[in-house]
């Protein structure tokens, strides 16, 4: 059976973390040690996210799905699970599902009704904070594209996105329309 912390005493350091059981209905983070619980993405979300590994693919970049970041690991640690990341090709990386910051090129969330606050204000900090050089918020319902670009330690929005067509210049080229996506 999955333990969740209840109190400042029971927050997670890595080690725990590590031990406990998924659940495969739900989506678990570690956020200062706390688990933080969502749902699995809903079938609109996993095709956005399919065709964006599609799309991803065809510019020469590998993405992986739901693959944690560790943020941090020191104390109550923390685990970011975004939708997509690509790795830093230059960067060796021994376990495909777990990456620390300076590995990842790129983190990718496409934004859920239930997530819009965690992916535009909760995760861009910590991914800021953690050094990821480029973190993408796609936001379906809004036609809204963020494409950030860590500059002097803090993400600064590049331009990537007109009318229907979204596009980027760094650090993967693409340049596709919404209708693509969903």
């Amino acid at each position: 059976m999955t333990e969740i912390a209840t109190g400042s005493e029971d927050l997670l350091d890595l080690d725990a973390w590590d031990k406990l059981e998924p659940i495969e209905t739900k989506r678990l983070e570690l956020v200062d040690g706390i688990v933080v619980v969502s749902p699995r993405p809903a079938l609109r979300h996993s095709g956005a996210i399919a065709r964006l590994i599609v799309l991803l693919s065809q510019a020469d970049a590998s993405a992986l799905p739901e693959t944690e970041i560790i943020i941090s690991d020191t104390g109550p640690a923390t685990v970011r699970v975004p939708d997509l990341v690509v790795a830093r090709p230059d960067r060796p990386h021994p376990d495909p599902k777990r990456f620390h910051p300076g590995e990842i090129l790129l983190a990718v969330e496409i934004v859920s009704p239930g997530s819009r606050r965690t992916d535009y204000v909760a995760k861009r900090y910590d991914y800021e904070q953690a050094g990821i050089g480029f973190y993408w918020i796609l936001d379906p319902d809004q036609r809204r594209f963020s494409c950030l670009k860590l500059v002097d330690g803090r993400y600064q929005e590049l331009p990537c996105g007109a009318g229907e067509r979204v596009f980027t210049a760094e650090p993967i080229k693409i340049d596709f329309g919404w209708d693509e996506l969903t």
